[in-house]
C-alpha cells in the first residue's frame, strides 16, 4: 500500500555535494594507504637514556616525608583557627 508523495529531490545541489563526498572519501583512503605503507619502513624511535635531572626527580619522589613534630606555636594557632570556624 503506497500512499505515494514527491519523492527525494535529486537536483545538481546534492549530485555536487555527494561527487565531492565520494572525492573526498576516495582521497583520505588513498592517504591512508600511502600512511600505512610509509610507517613500514620507519624505525623505531631509539631509546634516549634517562638525564640526571630525571634519575634525581625519581630518587626525590622515593623518599619519605618526615612527619611534622608538634610544637606548641602550630598548637596554638590550629587552637584559634578552629575556635573561629566555631563561631
Amino acid at each position: 500500500m503506497d500512499l505515494g508523495g514527491l519523492g527525494f529531490n535529486k537536483d545538481e545541489k546534492w549530485t555536487g555535494a555527494h561527487n565531492r563526498l565520494d572525492k573526498m572519501k576516495k582521497f583520505s583512503q588513498n592517504i591512508g594507504k600511502v600512511n600505512s605503507q610509509n610507517m613500514k619502513f620507519k624505525k623505531s624511535p631509539t631509546r634516549k637514556e634517562r638525564s640526571k635531572r630525571d634519575k634525581a626527580l625519581e630518587f626525590a619522589l622515593s623518599i619519605k616525608k618526615p612527619k611534622l613534630k608538634p610544637s606548641p606555636e602550630r598548637f596554638a594557632i590550629e587552637f584559634e583557627e578552629s575556635r573561629e570556624r566555631n563561631k
